[in-house]
């Protein structure tokens, strides 16, 4: 520590109403000398501490995928058309008919193996009986099954009926209608009704077989 230089400091005194100015000298207060001290530091930065990563919990590796095969499921859709194509055979339609008649027999017991015993053998017999036809014949029965298909379902239910009420006719009125149905073959729609609107038509059969003929002409050429 040091001191500085005395600072002169200018008092007044009054002694008996005069005023006498003395000059007077305090001493410098003592300040700690700085400048000459060695600067601070501040304490070195250590560096930052480095942590183990927890250790993540190991699991179980998954077992390879089996190899064993696995039937694969069915799709719906084939399932869909399998219970098609046996309902169709089932059915018994001469269309069915015709092409289990194309089949090896091998394959048309593969065909059939779905149905119950006692519908599998009727439709065998009327297979049996379909191979039976004449090509002709044969012809003629799928034309008229697909005569059938076209119409509208309402139609379609009307002309089944007219079959049955032909079917159940006792002679010699079968023989009339079957007679006027020869005569109708061939015709085009037009012809057709023009010969059912005709007086002779009209007076040689009643109103429900004029109705049944054109129902039965309205789905096959062929004749009866």
């Amino acid at each position: 520590m040091r001191l500085a230089g005395a600072i002169p400091v200018m008092v007044v005194v009054c002694l008996s109403g005069t005023a006498v100015a003395q000059r007077v000298t305090y001493p410098e207060v003592a300040t700690p000398a700085v400048a000459n001290s060695p600067a601070v530091r501040p304490p070195a930065a250590h560096p930052p501490v480095s942590r183990p990563a927890a250790a993540r919990p190991q699991h179980p590796a998954a077992p390879p995928p089996s190899k064993t095969s696995k039937a694969k499921p069915v799709p719906s859709a084939d399932k869909g058309a399998a219970k098609a194509t046996a309902d169709a055979i089932n059915a018994g339609t001469p269309d069915v008919l015709d092409r289990l008649a194309r089949l090896s027999p091998e394959q048309r017991n593969r065909a059939l193996a779905s149905l119950s015993p006692a519908r599998r053998a009727k439709i065998q017999q009327q297979l049996s009986d379909f191979q039976k036809m004449r090509p002709e014949e044969r012809a003629k029965l799928l034309d008229r099954y697909h005569r059938m298909q076209a119409l509208p379902p309402q139609k379609r239910a009307q002309v089944r009926v007219s079959l049955q009420q032909f079917a159940g006719l006792t002679q010699p009125r079968k023989a009339l209608v079957r007679r006027q149905l020869n005569l109708m073959k061939g015709l085009s729609d037009s012809d057709r009704r023009t010969m059912m609107n005709s007086e002779e038509f009209r007076s040689k059969f009643t109103a429900s077989e004029q109705r049944m003929i054109g129902d039965i002409a309205s789905v096959t050429p062929g004749e009866y």
